[in-house]
């Protein structure tokens, strides 16, 4: 016997933000939609620790007004790359055969930055990190 199992699931968006971030040599943040908050609603003590990728995402996060309250919200993050800074510094590392920082690998895994920004803002709920090349933002 073959047994069929059906899930159907019923997805709803109830808010997206988003934000294209450009070397620094190229000025800086390029464009943005939906609902990023500004730079300034990351706290001042942490926006001077985290990369771009990472405030960034943090102002993604923070703009979709997500608490450790919301109830059945849960995030999906999408990036094409995730944080180039922090990979390429490890790879320059290993490269240079120095030792590699415990603290950077953690920064670099994919879902770490959601993950980061869920503490910051309280959000308790579930995230999936998504990478899709060239075809994540669909």
């Amino acid at each position: 016997f073959a047994e069929w199992v059906m899930i159907v699931l019923s997805v709803g968006v109830t808010g997206a933000a988003g934000l294209v971030i450009r070397e620094r040599a190229e000025g800086g943040e390029g464009s943005s939609f939906g609902a990023l908050a500004p730079l300034d609603a990351v706290p001042k003590a942490l926006r001077r620790k985290l990369s771009a990728f990472d405030a960034g995402v943090a102002r993604c996060v923070l703009g979709l007004g997500l608490k450790g309250d919301s109830q059945g919200e849960e995030i999906v993050f999408a990036s094409r790359y995730g944080n180039m800074e922090v990979t390429l510094a490890l790879l320059d590392a290993l490269v240079a055969r120095d030792l590699l920082s415990p603290a950077k690998f953690s920064a670099s895994v994919h879902n770490a930055a959601v993950g980061l920004a869920s503490q910051i803002t309280g959000n308790r709920r579930s995230h999936t990190a998504l990478a899709a090349g060239a075809d994540t933002m669909a």
